[in-house]
């Protein structure tokens, strides 16, 4: 999908994209050290996902402190709405929470 898009539209030529791909395998404490981690030889300006709610929380939550978006299709459980000014200021989700299943 990347490469499609990327030719489709001709992005290369006026837009820089660097894509780097974790996998967080749904973990509290291995997603925030992978965005540590890759923040130490870079600052994203967006980050994709993680899905679970259990790897998105601890990532959110360091985004918001540094301003940094993050989309998600993840993040279903009401915490993330209730704490939205607060701690999940950067985060846009998109798909259903669990108050409307």
């Amino acid at each position: 999908v990347y490469e499609y898009i990327v030719h489709r539209y001709q992005i290369s030529k006026w837009l820089n994209i660097n894509l780097q791909v974790k996998d967080s395998n749904c973990s509290i404490s291995l997603a925030p050290h992978m965005l540590v981690t890759t923040m130490l030889s870079t600052i994203p300006d967006v980050v994709f996902g993680p899905f679970c709610d259990l790897a998105v929380a601890p990532v959110a939550r360091l985004l918001h402190f540094q301003n940094i978006p993050l989309i998600t299709m993840g993040a279903v459980s009401n915490e993330f709405t209730l704490q939205r000014q607060t701690m999940y200021s950067t985060l846009f989700r998109f798909g259903y929470r669990t108050d409307e299943l």
